[in-house]
């Protein structure tokens, strides 16, 4: 079995002007960035139109199932302000 671990980025940053977005400079955002190292040879991208149906009950379905289990306790506490900045 391969091993997949999740990890988490987050701080608070400062806006900055983007008239594309009407951004404004100056505020801030507390941010989380959540990410996984899932590879692509376990959960490809793309597959066959034939393949679609099992590879979401037997591989997409449960990975996202942990992954949204291993999330929670890390959303929940960015949510609360329980969450300490990690380092860049």
């Amino acid at each position: 079995p391969t091993a997949v671990a999740s990890t988490y980025w987050r701080g608070v940053l400062t806006t900055v002007d983007n008239e594309w977005y009407d951004t404004r400079a100056g505020s801030t955002v507390d941010v989380l960035i959540l990410s996984s190292n899932i590879p692509a040879a376990l959960a490809p991208s793309s597959a066959p139109a034939n393949l679609t149906a099992t590879l979401c009950e037997t591989v997409y379905g449960p990975l996202a199932a942990a992954q949204a289990e291993g999330a929670a306790p890390i959303i929940q506490d960015w949510l609360a302000g329980n969450l300490p900045e990690t380092s860049a």
